[in-house]
Formats: C-alpha cells, structure tokens, sequence
C-alpha cells in the first residue's frame, strides 16, 4: 500500500493539538517528540482504515453517477 503522507504544517498542527490535549484533558505533558511519535503510530493504525473508507466511498459515488448517467442516456433514446 501507498505511503500516507500529510503536509508538512498540517502535522505540526495535529502535534500541537496532541500536546495541548494531552495536558488540559489528561495532565500529561507530552514534549514535541512523544507527540510526534505518538502521532505516527496513531497514523500507521488508523491512516489505512480512514483512507480505505475514502476509497470505498469515492467508488460508491462513481458507481451512483454512472447509474445516474445511464438513465439519463436512456431518456434520450429515440423510441
């Protein structure tokens, strides 16, 4: 499977939320390189799911346009 990749200052946005999270909802003071950690292991667990439900829906919406473009070619048929 592809490499999930996220921008560059998207991740240090995730990171600083991680942090900032960690202390005011658990009193953990994470420094920038456990979160980031924390982070990528989050990712390598979750990012394959979350991206296989991206597929999965951008296919259903292919498959609800083609049915959609097939009765509109229908409707156009000289009978």
């Amino acid at each position: 499977m592809k490499e999930l990749k996220i921008d560059k200052s998207d991740y240090a946005k995730i990171v600083e939320l991680i942090i900032n999270h960690m202390e005011s909802k658990h009193d953990v003071i994470l420094g920038q390189f456990d979160a980031e950690f924390l982070l990528d292991d989050i990712l390598n667990v979750i990012g394959p799911l979350i991206y296989n439900q991206g597929i999965d829906d951008v296919m259903k919406s292919v498959r609800n346009i083609g049915e959609r473009l097939e009765e509109e070619i229908d409707t156009r048929k000289i009978l």
